[in-house]
């Protein structure tokens, strides 16, 4: 194969990678404009869906996405009740009114599913979040680092304090000798200064680091 040919393939890959990659974007942009309509234009802000505790956002997203692979008799029949109560899978799944019930074309209902997923999974989010972080306002999601004590705020992994920044506070009470019982969850000022020491140990052996779990 000469270098022209070779230089040819090359070009066309380039070409078809750079189609496929627009392709993603105008699939995700879609999605992303339909979930802002949701929230926008229809008002089904974030107050709104997390009255819709049983799941009826994924029923409906999955009710779409199963619709959109049939005919586009059964996709408007059951806006018409043609179809409704014949045993389909939208009896029992689709969550709302039929007046709800906004069929079109399969990839526009395929795009409605994905947003309708999406809040879904912003709405379990939000139940599971342990917290805001309360150094910068971004909610802390199940499984995300954060750092938290008893008597302090909740920070996410970015606001939390280093190593370092807990050693020198702790310190800091000590030294103040303002130390109240119950304080940052120790009975006495020996038993702070015992962990600053085992503290001050871990930093010298693993270097510096986020206080978080």
């Amino acid at each position: 194969m000469n270098e022209r040919n070779k230089t040819g393939e090359s070009g066309l890959v380039l070409a078809e990678e750079t189609i496929a990659a627009m392709h993603r974007v105008r699939v995700f942009s879609d999605v992303i404009d339909e979930r802002i309509h949701q929230i926008d234009e229809e008002g089904f802000d974030a107050e709104h869906d997390d009255n819709h505790v049983d799941g009826e956002l994924a029923k409906a997203g999955a009710t779409y996405g199963y619709m959109a692979t049939q005919s586009q008799r059964m996709r408007f029949g059951l806006k018409d009740r043609v179809l409704r109560g014949n045993g389909l899978i939208t009896d029992y799944m689709w969550p709302w009114g039929l007046e709800w019930w906004k069929p079109g074309t399969p990839r526009r209902m395929l795009v409605k599913a994905a947003a309708l997923i999406i809040a879904e999974i912003e709405r379990i989010d939000r139940r599971d979040s342990p917290g805001t972080c309360e150094g910068c306002g971004r909610p802390i999601l199940d499984g995300d680092k954060c750092h938290s004590c008893a008597d302090g705020p909740i920070l996410c992994e970015a606001c939390a304090p280093m190593l370092s920044e807990v050693i020198a506070q702790y310190k800091e009470i000590l030294a103040a000798d303002e130390f109240g019982p119950g304080e940052l969850d120790f009975a006495t000022p020996q038993k702070l200064a015992a962990m600053v020491l085992e503290m001050e140990a871990d930093l010298a052996a693993n270097d510096d680091r986020k206080m978080v779990g």
